[in-house]
């Protein structure tokens, strides 16, 4: 691939900005072999916790799941011409203002960036997960939260599959384990809901790490 994504929540600085927590998104150019990288564009932006990338490097979506506000954020970043910019944030209708956790262990991407999945163990409507859609540079909220069966805190980790159609959210707390959704745009169903073997429960927190293959046949948590 041309595109290299790195996050750190340690202090840093670059070219005279410091925050607290940074993403780096590079542009790589390899010139004569293997051996010769070129950094051709670099971006850093405060508070990021979890990444993903479009297959041709020119989206990428990030969540600061908690800020000084106490407000969790989904940023959507563009790359045009090797330069990085913040394209627009992603905040659901249903997402109460100064509660965190948005994105924070797992947000998804279609291959194509055009459907975004990410959701919240920690809201008061209920916990779950929020699928948007892009049209050109537009993006919308197409679910209210898609909250389903299984344990609490729904929505702690998110993945998507290639093309969009099917997510998994993991669930960690009571009886954990993790939800699997197939759709498109606003129309989503729950296909069912997953454990590993042996016992179960909150202290085990299965689902706080999911991901999904690329054609959907396969979960692992």
């Amino acid at each position: 691939g041309y595109y290299a994504v790195s996050g750190t929540n340690l202090s840093a600085s670059i070219s005279g900005v410091q925050s607290s927590a940074l993403d780096y998104l590079t542009g790589l150019t390899v010139n004569q072999g293997p051996n010769t990288i070129v950094l051709t564009t670099a971006m850093a932006t405060a508070g990021r916790d979890t990444i993903r990338v479009s297959a041709d490097g020119t989206y990428a979506i990030s969540s600061n799941y908690i800020n000084a506000s106490g407000r969790g954020t989904i940023y959507v970043l563009i790359n045009t011409s090797n330069t990085w910019s913040q394209q627009t944030t992603l905040i659901p209708t249903e997402y109460v203002s100064g509660t965190a956790f948005l994105g924070q262990n797992g947000i998804g991407l279609s291959a194509d960036a055009t459907v975004a999945a990410f959701g919240s163990p920690q809201i008061a409507s209920g916990s779950g997960t929020w699928i948007y859609t892009r049209s050109g540079t537009t993006w919308t909220q197409r679910t209210s939260t898609l909250i389903g069966t299984g344990g609490s805190r729904k929505g702690f980790s998110v993945a998507l599959s290639k093309n969009g159609r099917t997510f998994v959210s993991g669930c960690t707390g009571g009886s954990s384990g993790v939800q699997v959704w197939e759709g498109e745009g606003a129309s989503w169903t729950q296909l069912g809901y997953y454990q590993g073997s042996g016992s179960v429960g909150g202290s085990i927190e299965m689902g706080y790490a999911v991901d999904i293959s690329a054609d959907a046949q396969t979960i692992a948590f």
